[in-house]
């Protein structure tokens, strides 16, 4: 039994690398594929240990190709800048210290967790406010406010149509790709940016004090975006840096690579407390099983077995696709991972899922033109979700 669930974690974590390093391919794709092939058995350890993995390595192509998903994306901006001063490495390493560490506080704050889970009730009336509130005050902290208004509206709009008219199979997948993804790799090339050589340094200089308030300012982020629906990491990690002004760049790549982790750790927990499934990959779950203490406590463990292995995993790659980027041409790398988003889509969605993709990358590119922020773009699922709230 015992190792059947380590063959599965150990599954999971290589679905887990290429969901986390192709721009595009979702946790959802991979999970929904397992549901559909009718397999059980230990499917719930893979879902696990997928998503996990995937928490940690999908930095990789956000920091060094400028491909990220939503949860990263605000990660690039320091992180591709130390890639362009080449601390490439130092900044995916920071990362992982926030994945890790930021997951053993979360569960030794499990107690903390649970009494505020409690109290969920209470304010279920006032959500659809309360993320109608976050977004206003996101595209007012914006200085390009006019702009950002125009991506959240655009993105809310077709999310919207998207969620609620089914109009395609697997909507998010297009659609987050576009926004995410596609539009980040076309400006990317557009820029004919190159990477520098690299410095492999094996040290980092962290400070306690930054280094702790970034972890913890990531519990507290990836705990509300695991219990409220709708609230991205990347709206999380804005909201947690209003209130850690102090700790530089350092801190924030550590905030960025504990929310995401987090985020879904903590997921179960909200699955647990309140059944209710916040990521596709817990949706996943909910066909498989029913919420049970001693089920979730197993499935803590394997995020727990999953991360020790995919941190070592997540630095090696970093070395080789440093190796591999130095030498392919930025703008070959960028079309070739195009094609591969253009392609996954036809196949998974068919010409409407297309149409979605062509019109999100068009909505996504306004972030990278107007220099207004990329996480605006997130209404695509803050939109329908307050909607339905209210």
């Amino acid at each position: 039994m015992f190792l059947e669930i380590l063959l599965a974690i150990l599954l999971g974590v290589l679905a887990g690398c290429f969901t986390g390093l192709v721009p595009g391919v979702h946790v959802n794709l991979v999970a929904t594929f397992v549901i559909a092939a009718g397999v059980s058995g230990n499917a719930l350890p893979f879902i696990v240990s997928l998503a996990i993995t995937h928490s940690i390595i999908n930095v990789i192509p956000g920091i060094l190709l400028g491909a990220p998903e939503s949860s990263t994306a605000l990660g690039v901006l320091p992180g591709h800048r130390y890639l362009l001063n080449g601390h490439g490495l130092m900044a995916i390493k920071l990362t992982v210290v926030g994945s890790y560490f930021g997951l053993l506080i979360a569960l030794a704050l499990i107690p903390v967790w649970w009494n505020i889970l409690k109290l969920y009730q209470y304010f279920t009336p006032f959500i659809g406010y309360a993320i109608i509130l976050v977004s206003a005050y996101l595209i007012l902290r914006d200085n390009k406010r006019v702009w950002a208004f125009s991506v959240y509206m655009l993105s809310g709009v077709l999310g919207y149509l998207l969620l609620n008219k089914a109009l395609v199979q697997e909507p998010l997948f297009p659609l987050l790709s576009g926004l995410f993804g596609t539009a980040t790799l076309l400006y990317s090339m557009n820029e004919n940016q190159t990477i520098p050589p690299q410095q492999d340094s094996t040290e980092i200089q962290l400070k306690k004090g930054p280094t702790l308030q970034a972890l913890l300012a990531g519990n507290v982020a990836g705990f509300f975006t695991s219990m409220l629906p709708g609230l991205g990491n990347a709206q999380a990690a804005i909201l947690a840096m209003t209130f850690t002004r102090k700790i530089g760049d350092h801190g924030f790549l550590i905030l960025i690579g504990a929310i995401d982790t987090i985020n879904f750790s903590l997921s179960l927990l909200t699955w647990l407390a309140l059944d209710r499934a916040r990521n596709g990959a817990i949706v996943a779950i909910t066909t498989l099983a029913e919420p049970e203490i001693a089920l979730v406590r197993t499935l803590l463990f394997t995020a727990v077995i999953t991360a020790s292995i995919a941190v070592p995993l997540c630095l090696l790659l970093s070395r080789k696709a440093l190796r591999i980027l130095s030498i392919l041409p930025y703008r070959n790398t960028c079309i070739a991972v195009l094609a591969l988003i253009t392609i996954l889509v036809l196949f998974l969605t068919g010409w409407r899922g297309l149409i979605v993709l062509i019109t999100a990358t068009g909505i996504g590119l306004i972030p990278a033109i107007k220099k207004c922020g990329r996480a605006h773009a997130m209404g695509c699922l803050l939109l329908p979700v307050a909607l339905y709230f209210l």
